[in-house]
C-alpha cells in the first residue's frame, strides 16, 4: 500500500500500493549492453538514448530527459533496460491524459536518454539513515534541475518504498534530487496488461507527480491547515484502500474523494490528473526546474 513517509533528506516520499489500471504499454526497446561502474563507483559511461533537451519543442510541450541508475551486487539489480523503456512509455501517456478519459494533459514528455549500471554491493544492505548521510547517493545524479534521474532498487530494509522529492529543494541540495523506485516497480512484467503494469507502472508516474510538485491529495485531511496546493482535489482522508463505490471520508467538505487520481493512495481504476494538478506541475516547472538541461 502507499504510505507516506517525510525525512529530514527526501522531503516527500511515497510507498508503493496496489490498485488497478487496464491498459497495455508500447513495445519495449530491445536490450542492449551497457556499460559497468567499477567498484570505485566512478561514472565512467552512459549508454545513450540520444541528446537531452528539456526546452519546450515549440508547441507547448516541455521534454525531460530521464536517466536511469540501477545499482547491482552482481546479478542482483541488473534489471532489463526494456523496463526502463516501459516505465518511460506509461509515464508518457500519463501525463498526456491518456490514462483515463476524464484526465487533464499535461504538458510534460520523458525522453529516454540514459541507461547505466553501478556496482555497490553494500547498497543491499545499508542501512536508510546511514544510506542517506553518506556520500554515494550523491555521485549519482547527472544534470541540472530540468533532468529527471531515476535511481533504484530503493537500498537495504526499505527495498519496497519508492520516492520522489519535491523541486522546491533542489537548489539547497541538488545531488539529492531523484525518484528512487522499488525493487517490485522495477522486477514487475510490465509488458502485459495485468496487475504488475496496473500497480507499480503508476508508482512511477506518482513520483514523478512529487518530483514536478504535487502532494498528496490527502495532505491536511478536512480541515488541517496543510492542503495539497490543488483546488480541484477534494479533500480527503488517507486510504489505504477505497470501496469500489464512491466514497467521502470528508462529508463537511465539498466534492468526493478522488479515488482515481493518481496523488492519492490505494486508487482504483484508470488514474488521472485533474486540471489543477497540470496547472501546478506547469508553474512548479517554470518556478523551479525550467533551465535548459546539460548532458551529463
Amino acid at each position: 500500500m502507499l504510505v507516506a513517509r517525510v525525512s529530514a533528506v527526501i522531503a516527500l516520499a511515497a510507498v508503493v500500493g496496489h490498485s488497478a489500471l487496464p491498459g497495455s504499454l508500447p513495445a519495449a526497446a530491445t536490450d542492449r549492453p551497457t556499460a559497468m561502474v567499477d567498484a570505485s563507483h566512478q561514472h565512467r559511461e552512459w549508454a545513450p538514448y540520444g541528446a537531452p533537451t528539456a526546452a519546450p519543442d515549440g508547441t507547448g510541450e516541455v521534454s525531460i530527459p530521464v536517466y536511469f541508475t540501477f545499482v547491482t551486487n552482481g546479478a542482483r539489480g541488473r534489471y532489463p533496460e526494456s523496463q526502463a523503456q516501459r516505465l518511460v512509455d506509461y509515464a508518457n501517456a500519463a501525463f498526456a491524459g491518456k490514462t483515463n478519459p476524464n484526465s487533464a494533459r499535461t504538458p510534460f514528455r520523458f525522453l529516454l536518454k540514459g541507461i547505466r549500471y553501478v556496482e555497490h554491493a553494500g547498497w543491499y544492505e545499508t542501512d536508510e539513515a546511514k544510506w542517506e548521510a553518506g556520500d554515494f547517493m550523491r555521485t549519482l545524479r547527472v544534470g541540472d534541475a530540468g533532468t529527471l534521474n531515476v535511481v533504484g532498487p530503493e537500498p537495504g530494509p526499505h527495498a519496497g518504498t519508492s520516492t520522489g522529492t519535491l523541486p522546491e529543494y533542489y537548489q539547497a541540495d541538488p545531488q539529492r534530487d531523484l525518484v528512487i523506485m522499488d525493487h517490485n516497480s522495477l522486477s514487475a512484467d510490465l509488458s502485459v496488461p495485468g496487475p504488475a503494469l496496473d500497480d507499480y507502472a503508476n508508482v512511477f508516474v506518482h513520483e514523478i507527480g512529487h518530483w514536478l510538485g504535487l502532494h498528496h491529495t490527502f495532505e491536511g485531511g478536512c480541515a488541517g491547515e496543510q492542503d495539497d496546493h490543488v483546488s480541484d482535489t477534494p479533500r480527503h482522508l488517507e486510504h489505504w484502500e477505497w470501496p469500489l463505490n464512491e466514497s467521502d471520508t470528508c462529508p463537511e467538505q465539498p466534492g468526493k474523494d478522488p479515488i482515481h487520481n493518481f496523488m492519492a493512495y490505494g486508487t482504483v481504476g484508470p488514474r488521472e490528473f485533474t486540471p489543477g494538478q497540470a496547472e501546478r506541475m506547469r508553474q512548479q516547472w517554470a518556478t523551479y526546474r525550467a533551465a535548459p538541461a546539460t548532458k551529463p
